[in-house]
């Protein structure tokens, strides 16, 4: 019969045995030299040494957890469908936020990959127009593979085009109902949207029950957009700002229930952001059965517990006074 253990004692647990043992067998000792001295019978003392000695190993025994015989156990991981929504338009080039806004949004989104081990990620790229880089999937590196090979920025920003893909795959997929909440979509922009409102797609997307989070790039004071040559002008002639949409990214967030978030050199609530998804019920990935070791501790606990029990009684019958 294989044995493992649960619980493997470190050099200051086994000095602590050392020393009980050594305290136990110099109280032996001295109960013999006591029982010698008063001509006493030194069987009943041996007894009950013999029994702390053993419900003490025996709550040792317990402690360290053994372990044996196979049983089964059941794991099931859970994860949810996750499409980023990454805007490619001329305006994620200003440099509000270094090295750039676009630069900025796929290095933060390779490290927020790391904390979402079973989730499946997509990736849409949008401008003007929206186009589906990467389906979901759990190949985190083929998904940062994607990242590197975006599209460069360039022309305006419309929503409702890679709003209304999201929907669509979502929708498509099988277990597309709005009891499913584990269906998410993350628009990473400045918020500068020059297409038709979304509020009504914003509405299917709260009945089909797939929540929306937006996470504004920029700085309040904003930046200035480069263009070869020196920087984009406005229609009258001036240095264009392009400043984030607060309060606009808000809005439409929590139009279906979910919230925005900031992300720039010093505000990054990538983790607040993280926390929330988190809070979010996953869908079932796998359910799956392993043979495991069973911690059998219970078994020396109960014989120590007796033997303490029968210590106890021993106390009563043996002392006399």
């Amino acid at each position: 019969m294989h044995i493992t253990w649960y619980h493997i004692p470190t050099w200051a647990e086994w000095g602590l045995l050392v020393a009980f043992l050594c305290a136990g067998l110099w109280h032996l000792y001295k109960l013999w030299r006591w029982t010698s001295r008063l001509k006493q019978p030194f069987a009943p003392a041996l007894l009950k040494w013999s029994l702390r000695l053993s419900y003490f190993g025996l709550l040792w025994v317990a402690l360290l957890g053994p372990s044996f015989g196979l049983g089964t156990k059941y794991i099931t991981t859970t994860g949810k469908d996750i499409y980023l929504l990454l805007d490619g338009s001329a305006s994620m080039y200003a440099q509000d936020v270094s090295p750039s806004r676009f630069e900025k949004m796929r290095h933060e989104i390779k490290k927020f990959l790391e904390g979402f081990p079973q989730e499946r990620f997509g990736l849409i790229a949008f401008g003007y127009d929206a186009t589906l880089q990467c389906p979901l999937t759990l190949d985190h590196s083929a998904l940062e593979l994607y990242l590197q090979i975006l599209p460069a920025p360039q022309g305006t920003t419309r929503f409702s085009p890679p709003l209304r893909l999201a929907l669509e795959k979502h929708q498509n997929r099988p277990d597309a109902t709005p009891e499913n909440k584990s269906q998410v979509v993350i628009l990473f922009t400045d918020g500068e949207d020059f297409g038709e409102n979304v509020i009504q797609l914003l509405e299917l997307y709260k009945k089909r029950g797939i929540k929306l989070f937006t996470v504004a790039l920029g700085t309040s004071g904003g930046g200035k957009i480069p263009m070869q040559g020196g920087y984009k002008l406005s229609t009258k002639g001036e240095i264009a700002i392009t400043k984030p949409n607060y309060s606009y990214l808000r809005q439409i967030a929590e139009a279906t229930g979910g919230q925005s978030f900031e992300l720039s050199n010093t505000r990054n609530e990538l983790q607040t952001l993280k926390e929330a998804l988190n809070n979010i019920k996953g869908r079932e990935v796998s359910l799956k059965s392993i043979d495991v070791l069973q911690n059998k501790y219970e078994y020396a606990l109960w014989i120590a517990i007796l033997l303490i029990a029968l210590d106890i009684i021993l106390i009563v019958k043996v002392i006399r006074i």
